[in-house]
């Protein structure tokens, strides 16, 4: 039933296991309680990493997570808080190669009979999809087909405005589209360093541009910001540049780390997801990172925050 149970075990001279496997049943996608509940599943993945790095088992025993609908193979990601895991998982081998893995089972029995067979092959992250297993492999992506987004006269959102990556945005876009009018979004607004040196410089090229302080994490706060958007320059975009790093090693890692730098990726994300669903947007951008993929050592909180970047944009577009 849990790891003490299995010390208790093998003190008392039983095997020790090659897998242990921990299973994460998955939550369907579901109102504002995504965000709570992304929070405790990788709470609760950090605890067992470092509980399971704490036992003194060889180093060939792997602590396996199994998840249900946090990848996708083909569909939808179902459980958007199960996604954090991969991320926080592919950091824990970045950093213990051979200790972790992580497999993502859907509901067919014949999944869950090949589950042994596939941990067999020592693979550290899978899928399986009716009885058949699937590894991630990099393929050479697709040219976009999607239609040039049109910002003229219309208000585009840039969260985390102020911060170097959201600037670099905001610049751009008055680059490209002088027409449009920017709103950008930081935790500080005008007092955020340099920010009245960036509306300026935005401003000579053409755009109107707004900066204003704004917890994105906060749905009230994030729906008095939308709901005062003029309606004749009505919202046409979302991009969410917005992110805190608090790097830390996986056995030092803290849960307040955790919440700190889950906070403005994750629930700000699904709040504006939410918040902004029924609107005619041209365009819904997420800026995600690599180290989600790759699993960066001593950013096991960020890479979490960022698989769900990347399950969410999955969600989305699976939905229209």
């Amino acid at each position: 039933p849990d790891l003490a149970a299995l010390r208790r075990a093998v003190a008392s001279g039983a095997a020790v296991p090659d897998e242990v496997v921990v299973a994460f049943p998955g939550d369907p996608v579901a109102s504002g309680e995504v965000p709570g509940r992304a929070h405790d599943t990788v709470a609760r993945g950090l605890a067992l990493l470092q509980e399971f790095l704490a036992e003194d088992l060889p180093a060939s025993a792997r602590l396996v997570f199994v998840t249900h609908g946090a990848v996708a193979v083909d569909g939808d990601v179902t459980d958007l808080a199960g996604s954090t895991l991969w991320g926080l998982v592919r950091s824990a081998q970045a950093e213990h190669p051979g200790r972790f893995a992580i497999v993502d089972v859907d509901q067919d029995p014949a999944s869950r009979a090949m589950l042994g067979a596939a941990l067999a092959g020592r693979w550290p992250e899978m899928a399986i999809r009716g009885g058949q297993t699937y590894a991630p492999r990099l393929a050479r992506a697709r040219a976009s087909t999607a239609p040039e987004p049109d910002f003229n006269h219309h208000t585009v959102l840039i969260t985390g405005g102020t911060g170097a990556l959201g600037a670099l945005v905001a610049r751009h876009l008055a680059e490209r589209y002088p027409a449009s009018h920017l709103l950008l979004t930081s935790r500080h607004g005008l007092d955020a360093p340099g920010a009245h040196q960036l509306r300026e410089q935005i401003t000579t090229t053409g755009p109107q541009v707004t900066i204003t302080a704004c917890d994105t994490s906060d749905p009230e706060t994030l729906t008095e910001l939308l709901t005062a958007i003029p309606a004749s320059h009505p919202l046409t975009a979302v991009i969410h540049t917005a992110g805190v790093l608090q790097d830390a090693t996986l056995t030092s890692l803290t849960p307040q780390q955790l919440n700190t730098v889950l906070r403005p990726k994750v629930d700000a994300a699904w709040h504006l997801h939410q918040l902004t669903q029924d609107l005619p947007l041209s365009a819904f951008v997420l800026f995600s990172s690599i180290a989600g993929l790759t699993g960066s050592p001593g950013q096991a909180n960020y890479a979490a925050a960022n698989t769900f970047l990347d399950a969410l944009a999955h969600h989305r577009h699976t939905h229209g």
